[in-house]
């Protein structure tokens, strides 16, 4: 990998009845997170980035910004996402101890890659 490019790994398994755990990599930036029954967050995950895409929902319903929550009982993470120029994506994942209770937080993900290929690294 040459000077200026970008890296991301992103993993996803079961872990367990009712819960899968998510290992993700972007730009050398980490998170490891395990989320609970209560969250359909790969269906989420995946909403909040076609939201951004006019080739995958009506014009009239595509976003600059998104976010998804990931439950993991009492805690979670959430996802940001807002499309730049360029088809730059900003990418924000924050984690807060209890995500009824926002007052905690802790930015684990705050980096920029390219939406395109955001998207196939992710699949």
């Amino acid at each position: 990998m040459g000077k200026g490019e970008t890296e991301m790994k992103f993993k996803y398994y079961l872990s367990g009845i009712g819960w899968a755990t998510c290992n993700v990599e972007i730009n050398k930036q980490k998170l490891e997170f395990t989320v609970s029954y209560l969250t359909n967050c790969l269906d989420d995950f995946l909403k909040s980035l076609m939201y951004l895409n006019s080739f995958c929902v009506p014009k009239y319903e595509v976003r600059k910004k998104t976010e998804c929550e990931w439950e993991g009982e009492p805690e979670g993470i959430v996802w940001s996402f807002e499309l730049k120029e360029k088809n730059s994506l900003f990418i924000e994942v924050m984690y807060y101890e209890d995500l009824y209770d926002k007052d905690s937080s802790q930015t684990l993900i705050k980096t920029e890659y390219q939406y395109d290929e955001f998207l196939r690294k992710g699949s």
